[in-house]
């Protein structure tokens, strides 16, 4: 994850986003000790025969939108 945010500071868009179930608090909060902020609460759809699951959105600016 510290690789993927050094590249995206230097080549990617100039915010991540990503998801994170609730039900793993060891991600939400590694997640937000790098820096990410929580959006929004959501519930994400059932795919195959994983059922639909509560999750957060969560975001981190990376760099300044202006730059590239």
């Amino acid at each position: 994850m510290t690789r993927l945010l050094e590249m995206s500071r230097q080549v990617g868009p100039p915010v991540m986003e990503l998801t994170v179930q609730l039900a793993n608090p060891r991600a939400v909060a590694l997640y937000r000790k790098m820096g990410f902020r929580v959006l929004r609460e959501q519930i994400r759809d059932r795919v195959g025969d994983f059922p639909a699951e509560p999750e957060y959105a969560m975001e981190q600016t990376v760099r300044d939108q202006n730059t590239l």
